[in-house]
C-alpha cells in the first residue's frame, strides 16, 4: 500500500490508497482526512465505465444502512408503499 496525496483546494490535502480485486472488476479508494477514513467502492460495468456502489464513512456502509431501512419498511408495508415513499 502506498499513500498518494491529492488536493481538493489549495488549503485541503488528503491522502488515499487503492485496492483492486484480482480480476480488475472492483476497486476501493480509501481516503484519509486526518483520523477519518472514507471508503468509496467501485465496480466496472459491462460498458467499461466505473460505477460507485457503496460509500463507507467511519465504518458505516451506506448500502448496508439503506438495506436495513428498506427491509424494515417492507416488514410493515408493501413494495409499492416503499416505492411511493422514495418518490
Amino acid at each position: 500500500m502506498s499513500l498518494k496525496s491529492e488536493s481538493l483546494n489549495k488549503d485541503e490535502i488528503y491522502k488515499y490508497y487503492e485496492t483492486y480485486d484480482s480480476e480488475g472488476h472492483e476497486f476501493s479508494r480509501y481516503i484519509l482526512f486526518g483520523e477519518y477514513e472514507i471508503v468509496y467502492k467501485f465496480h466496472k460495468s459491462k460498458k467499461s465505465s466505473w460505477k460507485i456502489y457503496d460509500v463507507n464513512i467511519l465504518g458505516v456502509s451506506l448500502i448496508k444502512t439503506y438495506r436495513v431501512q428498506f427491509a424494515n419498511a417492507l416488514k410493515d408495508g408493501t413494495y409499492t408503499a416503499l416505492l411511493n415513499k422514495l418518490q
